[in-house]
């Protein structure tokens, strides 16, 4: 009798080991493009006078079909450009917080960017380049729990600017990036 409880511990144990050693992270290589408008919004996180925008965007990835609201706001341009081209304004973001949500099952990921990352402003032509990573830190449905980062690459054009620089436009991007799922 000994044994046979012996043996099932034995199994009971190893069954639990093993199971709890399965949990592995999963990995998902993000990419894809999107297109939509930006405005100002009354909104100015370091109270520098420089207004944020809100960023409305829709595109279609590897992962589906998806919608994304993102609020971004840049720092005061630099003296002259760094990574811009000449003849542009760099800007370098504050940061960018974002919400993607994908249209099949209504799944949200939500981002979240510090510096660096630069916006490229060409006030005499009214377009603009922009290069951002953004990180991971969570989201609703399978983007529960998810981590990572994506970079973004795109441009625009301004509509509208009033006296203050703060534009409505246009923009459109790729983006290519890793989602870990917990």
């Amino acid at each position: 009798m000994h044994l046979y409880k012996l043996a099932i511990g034995i199994i009971l144990g190893v069954l639990l080991s093993v199971a709890s050693g399965s949990v592995e992270a999963k990995e998902l290589k993000i990419q894809g493009s999107f297109y939509g408008a930006f405005s100002p919004i009354d909104s100015d996180g370091n109270n520098d006078g420089l207004k944020a925008s809100l960023n409305l965007v829709t595109g279609r990835g590897n992962l589906g079909r998806f919608s994304g609201h993102a609020q971004s706001e840049v720092l005061p341009p630099l003296p002259a450009p760094v990574t811009c081209p000449a003849g542009t304004v760099e800007f370098p973001y504050l940061g960018i917080a974002g919400i993607t949500t994908f249209i099949n099952k209504g799944d949200q990921l939500f981002s979240f960017k510090g510096h660096p990352g630069t916006l490229c402003a060409n006030f005499a032509t009214g377009t603009f380049t922009f290069q951002i990573t953004e990180t991971y830190y969570g989201g609703t449905g399978q983007f529960t729990g998810a981590t990572g980062s994506v970079l973004t690459t795109g441009s625009g054009h301004y509509s509208f600017c009033d006296p203050a620089e703060q534009c409505f436009g246009s923009q459109t991007g790729t983006f290519t990036g890793t989602i870990i799922l917990p």
